[in-house]
């Protein structure tokens, strides 16, 4: 069955686990697979990297989480919050809206009192010592 051009349905086979179990299971590896897809493709293109020295790599990837969870945690509370969230931008991941949105406050340039407004929002938000929004999916 198709509703908008996906299937409705999600088939799940396993021969270790039944059901709600495997269910459960799959979830948490797509999780898994959406953030290799981001850190590697879609959004920080890590395969791109030349780097080969294992200290280097090592800090890369400690950034480019730190970058990721901040761009996912920022794209849950838009979501959650509504903010300029239009039809087009409701249907991208939390990361990619996020990352976007994080890109769009911090190019040069845009001095405009409602980007302005924005970054202070982002600032203040950033500033929060918990990030409760990313737990809210």
């Amino acid at each position: 069955m198709k509703a908008g051009g996906r299937a409705t349905h999600l088939l799940v086979a396993s021969n270790r686990f039944k059901g709600k179990e495997a269910l459960a299971l799959y979830r948490m590896r797509w999780g898994i697979e959406r953030l290799f897809g981001h850190l590697k493709k879609n959004g920080f293109d890590l395969e791109a990297t030349h780097m080969s020295d294992p200290r280097k790599l090592e800090k890369l990837f400690a950034v480019v989480t730190i970058a990721y969870i901040i761009s996912f945690a920022w794209g849950c509370h838009l979501r959650a919050e509504r903010h300029r969230i239009s039809a087009k931008s409701n249907r991208k991941s939390l990361f990619r809206l996020g990352l976007e949105d994080i890109l769009r406050l911090l190019s040069p340039g845009k001095t405009v009192p409602r980007h302005r407004d924005d970054l202070l929002l982002f600032l203040r938000w950033l500033s929060h010592s918990q990030f409760n929004s990313i737990f809210l999916m």
